[in-house]
């Protein structure tokens, strides 16, 4: 290896579906799971009720184990809801939903839509060695991503990895390598003191994980991957206002990079930091001493956004980087083909990109070379 490619992107949910709806029949099967978990909530089963819970369970074969069941399954955890002897179903042992502990298991599948190959496609074009990720719902979700999408344009990553961060609804932080994964130290339990409410709040919607990773001589390159509040309207719940929530996450990663020698560790921050550096709230980050962004140095492109909503274009994302990979910066740039807009040209995306639904992403994925 005798240069390094580190990338940036959004891939604006990368998530799982109920595996039914990929069913031929898909509302078929939707509409008969749904009545089955609603049966077996019943405080009885008793005449048709369990007539119908039995056929279902025949019908998708769920009293059988060696069957593989692509859509889902029973979940017995105590107690047993059926009455079955070698593979043999007799009846049902419960007679109502108190008698057993469970449930109707969904089987979860990624997304295999044109956008989701087209966010693919991008990371092709990035040919990063190390990718920093936004908007992942989980692991198994990556995985299937990078082995199946991704693998039409480059070589599967060898290194994958998600931690479940603070947002309920799976929107989390990753990263794909090509360097060995040696540690992980995670920030979910950071925590500051809520405007709003003045009791304690984390400071990550997500997280702001560290990946240690092994250059080819054996140092260690310093990957911490963030997504901060979004510039969306905040929520209630939310423990401040969205700019200063921003201003209190950009200083946090400031303190957690003090840990570090910026003038000789190999340490980079990146990700969707949601806002454009000139509004302000990043300025704790951003004026790091030993800390550079990518898109501020003299091989940046002229225009430097990164996100696209209709006609607004913005700088929400970035690579920040430290002394030793400044001084070993030998091109950077911002791959936009995966953006639709409407009134942009077709020959500034990829042909396959055509609408809204089809678009990656409607981030730009950022990147930078270096040499080792």
């Amino acid at each position: 290896m005798q240069s390094l490619r580190i990338a940036s992107y959004n891939v604006q949910n990368l998530f799982a579906r109920p595996a039914a709806l990929n069913a031929d029949n898909s509302g078929e099967v939707l509409r008969e799971g749904a009545e089955l978990a609603a049966l077996l909530d019943r405080p009885s089963y008793d005449g048709a009720t369990g007539e119908r819970i039995l056929k279902l369970v025949r019908k998708y074969n769920l009293h059988r184990r060696d069957v593989d069941h692509p859509w889902f399954s029973l979940n017995e955890v105590r107690g047993g809801l059926l009455a079955q002897r070698d593979g043999r179903l007799f009846g049902l042992r419960a007679k109502g939903a108190a008698d057993w502990v469970g449930w109707l298991q969904w089987k979860q599948a990624p997304v295999e839509e044109l956008g989701i190959q087209n966010a693919a496609r991008v990371i092709g074009e990035l040919r990063a060695d190390v990718l920093a990720l936004t908007e992942v719902e989980n692991r198994p979700t990556l995985q299937h991503f990078n082995q199946g999408a991704i693998a039409e344009f480059l070589p599967p990553y060898p290194y994958q990895m998600c931690i479940d961060g603070n947002d309920a609804r799976g929107i989390d932080v990753a990263m794909l390598s090509r360097l060995p994964l040696v540690s992980m130290r995670s920030h979910v339990f950071d925590s500051f003191t809520a405007p709003r409410t003045g009791l304690p709040h984390t400071v990550f919607a997500r997280d702001c994980p560290e990946y240690e990773l092994a250059l080819p001589n054996g140092q260690s390159l310093w990957l911490l991957v963030n997504h901060f509040k979004s510039q969306g309207p905040g929520r209630p719940s939310d423990p401040a206002p969205e700019d200063e929530w921003r201003r209190v996450q950009a200083q946090r990663v400031a303190e957690i990079l003090d840990r570090f020698d910026l003038q000789k560790d190999w340490v980079v921050v990146a990700g969707d930091l949601n806002e454009d550096p000139a509004r302000g709230n990043l300025a704790a980050l951003l004026n790091k001493p030993g800390l550079t962004d990518v898109l501020t140095t003299d091989k940046a492109p002229a225009e430097t956004w990164t996100h696209r909503f209709k006609d607004e274009r913005s700088r929400l994302d970035y690579l920040l980087v430290s002394e030793p990979l400044r001084a070993r910066l030998v091109a950077t740039g911002i791959e936009r083909r995966g953006i639709f807009s409407p009134s942009g040209r077709q020959d500034e995306r990829f042909p396959e990109v055509t609408d809204r639904a089809t678009q990656a992403s409607d981030h730009a994925g950022i990147w930078a070379e270096f040499t080792l």
